[in-house]
């Protein structure tokens, strides 16, 4: 016994000594961690395509993010990882609190991270471990050289900060001593403006494409606020209860969240404020924030009398379509693959692939990491990564080649965490423009597909609209649509044909949407015979 304690005051020495040093001088570098099942052995782990794992220094809580290289950010015990994608360490940079947030990563490639509270979970079992804590804002560029650092003066917790339309500004949520919405300047790492809210904020911020910040609060009577780009208060809504799910944004500029009030209702509201629907989930929805699937279908955790973990509503109305039972609270973010694959934890440490088959759900497989799981994950080039408390990130081998342009919480397209659902076109040209009001081209599904698969698309107003395919050279093979439509939204068929129906072979195609001669949106898919 008093090796086992001479042992953990020894490993508590260490991790004061390696964090001592104000981060801006000392940058890590090498191959810390392991690769590997080395420090525990889960049976039911044998038949997944675990491609690596790799030990930090302490347990993950927030969600990966990858650059346009495929490098991979995780923050961890007063630290953020680089990783590359065969799992090695590139350089951990330190920080005096425990980063709990997943990292913001804008079009330059510089990362923006907070530091976490002053007495953070515990990684050591039975052990309390209190720090001085952080209360900085970094901004890190890729190499690990610090760009600045902005102190909010109050806890940088689970709430992950999020950048504006234009990239200039980051938002970011405090917690108590000097709570509220504070904007930093990018460029400079100088507020620009606070708004000071009651008290603690674990949800994240969110922005549309028109720069408003919505965000929610939490204390006795808390609300959710929509801000304007200035800082001055747009709209509130007024919620019995807190808010810890960060809210996420519909294309058409519905505001979903999920709340702890009497009723721990979902709720959706509409871009002015006013409610669009509430579905009583009938217990917690803690941190769990709504994810937008393929069809639009809401999907978000929480765990209810019946056990029932994931809950799927329609985005309509707000009914329920199916719920998922794991027995155990659902806390992790919902991850939405391109093939349309759900994928999330649960409290008991196991991760879970489903299959969304309109009317329930199918597990494809699951993942045990032997403890708990409350992050969201993020996927490259068939590669899935999340974290989880037992200190290790998971790199997977599966179907999905990226995720979903979906909205919360982490996704390839979308680094700038604005929790914006997002067509996140893919061109065959470089001046493919997009829309900012309105998603005109969505992802077909399924996708992969054989033999057939569905490409929906929405126009704003009365247009002359051409849906032609291209293969990977650019040359058309198919022409779906080519007609005047009245504005809606409308859905087409292909079956893997070209215009002269002869069978095209396996691979990467293209589809385009021109309205009035203008190119709109493009999309990837893919065949699989």
């Amino acid at each position: 016994m008093k090796k086992q304690i001479l042992s953990i005051i020894i490993l508590l020495s260490m991790f004061s000594l390696l964090f001592s040093q104000m981060p801006s001088d000392n940058l890590l570098t090498g191959t810390l961690g392991s690769k590997g099942l080395d420090n525990f052995d889960c049976e039911k782990n044998k038949n997944r395509d675990l491609l690596w794992s790799l030990s930090t220094l302490g347990s993950i809580y927030g969600t990966p993010a990858i650059d346009g290289d495929g490098f991979i950010y995780i923050g961890s015990y007063h630290s953020l990882y680089k990783i590359s994608p065969s799992g090695n360490i590139e350089w951990i940079f330190p920080t005096n609190g425990w980063v709990t947030s997943s990292p913001t990563i804008d079009e330059e490639g510089t990362i923006y991270f907070g530091g976490g509270a002053e007495n953070p979970p515990n990684p050591i079992p039975g052990w309390g471990i209190v720090t001085p804590g952080d209360n900085n804002l970094y901004a890190v560029y890729a190499d690990g050289s610090l760009k600045w650092t902005y102190n909010a003066g109050a806890s940088i917790d689970y709430s992950s900060a999020a950048l504006s339309p234009d990239g200039n500004t980051i938002y970011i949520a405090t917690g108590v001593g000097n709570q509220g919405i504070k904007a930093i300047d990018t460029n400079t790492g100088d507020l620009l403006w606070h708004y000071p809210v009651a008290e603690w904020i674990l949800s994240a911020p969110a922005v549309g494409n028109d720069g408003i910040i919505y965000v929610g609060t939490m204390h006795s009577e808390s609300e959710l606020l929509a801000l304007n780009p200035n800082g001055s208060l747009r709209w509130s809504y007024d919620v019995a209860g807190w808010i810890v799910s960060s809210p996420a944004i519909d294309e058409d500029g519905t505001i979903y969240v999920g709340t702890m009030d009497t009723q721990n209702s979902v709720i959706a509201l509409n871009p002015d404020g006013s409610l669009k629907w509430s579905y009583p989930a009938g217990y917690f929805i803690c941190h769990s924030s709504p994810a937008i699937g393929i069809d639009r279908t809401i999907y978000i955790g929480t765990k209810d009398a019946q056990g029932n973990s994931l809950l799927a509503l329609n985005p309509d109305d707000g009914t329920l379509k199916w719920s998922f039972t794991t027995g155990y609270w659902v806390e992790s973010q919902i991850t939405i693959g391109n093939t349309g694959t759900i994928y999330f934890s649960d409290m008991n440490g196991t991760f879970y692939a489903l299959q969304d088959q309109g009317n329930q759900a199918n597990v494809l497989w699951t993942f045990n990491t032997c403890n708990w799981t409350r992050a969201g994950s993020a996927i490259k080039d068939s590669v899935l990564y999340f974290g989880s408390y037992d200190n290790n990130l998971y790199a997977l081998q599966v179907q999905d080649t990226s995720l979903f342009n979906s909205s919360w919480p982490k996704y390839q397209a979308d680094n700038k965490n604005s929790g914006m659902y997002n067509s996140g076109a893919t061109g065959i040209t470089q001046n493919i423009q997009q829309t900012q009001h309105l998603l005109l081209l969505h992802q077909n599904y399924p996708n992969p597909f054989n033999p057939e698969t569905k490409i929906q698309y929405s126009i704003p107003k009365d247009s002359e609209i051409e849906l032609k395919i291209y293969n990977i050279k650019g040359e058309l093979v198919k022409t779906l649509v080519d007609k005047k439509r009245k504005r809606g939204t409308y859905s087409v068929i292909w079956n893997g044909k070209d215009d002269n129906s002869r069978q095209l072979s396996s691979g990467v195609y293209f589809y385009r949407l021109k309205l009035d001669d203008k190119v709109i949106d493009t999309e990837k898919c893919l065949l699989l015979k």
